[in-house]
């Protein structure tokens, strides 16, 4: 059986450290993102090896270094209004 090539350690980090340094978020948001990655690091990605995950192959993600989305432009006046204006909620 071929082995599957495993992402860089660091590259979830990185882009963490990316979406942090170019959004202005509340202090709290980013302590909680930065509990979220150190979690992360401490667990990695699930295995067969926990009950909860015993029936799901998850190696495939481990050769795959996924890439934020890049951010995509939006007018204020493109977003649509909430829905309790919205007369079929009422």
């Amino acid at each position: 059986m071929a082995e599957l090539a495993v992402v860089d350690d660091r590259h979830y980090q990185r882009q963490l450290q990316a979406l942090c340094a170019e959004r202005a978020e509340p202090a709290f948001l980013s302590t909680l993102r930065g509990a979220g990655m150190a979690r992360f690091e401490q667990l990695g990605l699930p295995t067969r090896r926990q009950e909860s995950w015993r029936f799901t192959d998850m190696s495939g993600f481990a050769a795959i270094a996924f890439e934020r989305a890049s951010p995509a432009p939006v007018a204020a006046d493109q977003i649509p209004a909430p829905f309790e204006t919205d007369p079929a909620t009422r």
